[in-house]
């Protein structure tokens, strides 16, 4: 019988993992099997030689088959879901593959084969890994900003606080705690100064952004959308009934009676 080295099997597992889990949310338009198969497409892809090229190139075209097909009116409200969170895992694979950080702790590399090299980078990788770092949240909010793409403006959000921490590594300006917080607090104060714009905007928008709330889940909209019109369903009284009034009676047997 022929022996299976254990680096062949653990790519062949996650190469019919990507296609089973890829054929469920294909099938069933799960969001978990479509996070699943960009998963183990991923890990696949890291086991082949210049595993954090692939990542970068299979996340860059995760992320754009996300952005053509999260909005196709011919697909399911679950299949576009699924999309979209392809989408999100396609953007931190980019920003994984990218981060200078994760460039220099080789952190990618550390889910490919043992006998991948890890010696120094060429100065001129690290140094684009570090304007990437830096320009990759930018594009992502200016992304969200010009889609109205809730997503986007998260996912911006939450790469400019990792580069944010990246930065503080390699630049100290304080500790760790101290930069978080302020970085919290900034955020919280320009989301505020933002809303406050919103509402004293002439007819509550900005350039079709506005403070108030929108119905994210479809299931709930449709909810709340059929609540009065089961209230209109309600019977009520047929015309002409009256209220009900008792009457006096009488009742006996046996030599014995009594009245009501």
């Amino acid at each position: 019988m022929a022996r299976v080295r254990f680096d062949d099997a653990v790519e062949t597992v996650f190469v019919a993992g990507a296609l089973a889990w890829g054929a469920a949310c294909w099938r069933w338009g799960s969001p978990v099997f479509g996070g699943l198969a960009g998963g183990s497409l991923l890990l696949a892809l890291q086991r082949l030689p210049y595993g954090r090229g692939l990542w970068l190139l299979g996340g860059a075209a995760l992320a754009a088959f996300a952005t053509r097909c999260m909005d196709r009116a011919s697909w399911a409200p679950s299949h576009r879901r699924a999309v979209m969170v392809l989408g999100v895992i396609g953007v931190a694979a980019t920003y994984a593959a990218v981060n200078v950080y994760s460039l220099d702790e080789h952190l990618v590399e550390g889910l490919g084969r043992l006998r991948t090299p890890r010696g120094p980078w060429p100065p001129a990788q690290v140094a684009l890994s570090a304007v990437g770092t830096a320009v990759i949240p930018i594009l992502l909010l200016g992304w969200g900003l010009a889609s109205r793409r809730a997503i986007a403006l998260d996912a911006g959000i939450v790469t400019l606080a990792l580069s944010l921490v990246t930065l503080r590594h390699y630049v100290h300006v304080g500790p760790l705690w101290t930069v978080l917080t302020a970085s919290g607090a900034a955020l919280v104060a320009l989301a505020l100064i933002l809303e406050r714009a919103l509402r004293r905007a002439r007819g509550g928008e900005i350039r079709g952004f506005t403070a108030d709330p929108l119905f994210s889940d479809e299931q709930r909209q449709r909810a709340f959308q059929i609540i009065p019109v089961v209230a209109t369903l309600t019977p009520g009284a047929a015309p002409g009934q009256k209220d009900f009034a008792g009457g006096s009676g009488r009742f006996g047997g046996g030599g014995a009676s009594e009245k009501f």
